[in-house]
This record gives structure tokens, sequence and C-alpha cells, in this order.
């Protein structure tokens, strides 16, 4: 969003004793920019702290162990602090925003490891993971998988196993697994392995 204002809020917190910090930043009240853990300390704001009306904020706030939304008028001093080269406010807030999306999808790519990793190895290898990014997207494909393979038909009746395994598609979990082809690749599986 470039900047179009010539003020900005402040959101000051006392957090302890003389422990003040800075919460959030807007243009407007509406859109707040909340800061990282590492950035909340008011004192590593220079530019900010100096400033008459913060220092009267935590004045009135020091005693009540509360919290005020204040506006500052911009100055250049707080324009280099807060924007970045294109006027964005917080430009340093969207490298954050970005860092925190990307350990996200690395936390999301352990999970469809973990679980593709107990899969048997034949249905593994059926796996594209280039095109597995999410865990919907893994389900989908296991579905495709247990719907190729569970048109085969049982060469023994067993009245003692269900074909089928109803899972509960509310979770996330993929519709149904056919016991029967799972009970066969585990063998073949455990066979390959033995030899």
């Amino acid at each position: 969003m470039a900047s179009i204002t010539s003020k900005l809020y402040f959101c000051i917190i006392k957090r302890n004793n003389d422990e003040f910090e800075l919460a959030g930043i807007s243009e407007n009240k509406e859109t707040w920019y909340v800061l990282p853990e590492e950035l909340k300390d008011l004192s590593l704001h220079e530019a900010l702290s100096t400033k008459r009306a913060i220092i009267n904020t935590i004045n009135s706030i020091k005693p009540i162990n509360g919290y005020r939304t204040i506006c500052i008028k911009l100055d250049d001093e707080l324009r280099k602090e807060y924007y970045d080269e294109d006027e964005n406010l917080c430009g340093s807030l969207i490298d954050y925003a970005l860092a925190k999306k990307n350990l996200c999808l690395e936390i999301e790519m352990s999970r469809i490891n973990m679980i593709v990793m107990g899969l048997p190895v034949e249905i593994q290898n059926q796996l594209d993971r280039e095109e597995i990014a999410t865990i919907e997207k893994l389900f989908k494909e296991l579905t495709k998988i247990d719907e190729c393979v569970s048109n085969i038909k049982p060469k023994y009746d067993n009245k003692f196993l269900s074909n089928e395994i109803s899972y509960n598609t509310d979770t996330g979990v993929f519709g149904r697994i056919s016991l029967f082809v799972l009970i066969k690749l585990t063998k073949k599986f455990r066979c390959q392995n033995t030899k």
C-alpha cells in the first residue's frame, strides 16, 4: 500500500515495570501492522521513542499498566524508519510474513513426508512429489490410487474382514481405503524385504 498519509497511529502497551511494547502501526486505524516479537520492544524504535508524544504516552500509561493508541505526524525520520523504498508501510514486516509463510510450507511438507513414509513403497513410488504440496492434494492422490486398485477382487472371502474402512470425511481424511489392498501390499512389501 503506497503511503498517502501524513500521520501514523501507534499502539503502545506497558508490559513490565519499565518495558513498553510497540504492538502495532497503522495509517488509518483500520488496518494494523503487527510487529514480530523481536521488534516489539519500544526501546528498539529510537526515532519513535524520542518523540514528545511517545514520552507523554509512556508517562500516562506507566501508573495504570495500560495501553494507548496515539497519532503522530509523519516526519522524514519516521518515514525512513517505517516505510520501505516504495513507500509501503513496514517493508520489513512483509519480509517477516514471507519468512513465516515459508516456514509454514516447510512444516506442511514435513507432515506430508511423515504420512508418505508410513505407506508401502509401491504406493510411495506412484505419488508425484512435485505435485503434492498440501495434505489435501496428498489425500486426493491416495484416493485416486485407492480407486484404481479397489477394483481388484480378493481371491478369498473372509467374513471377518471388511473390504472397506470408512473414515470421517469431515476431518479431511480421505474417503475410504481398501483394507484388502493395504494387506496385500503390506505382505508384498514384507516379502520383498526378506529376499
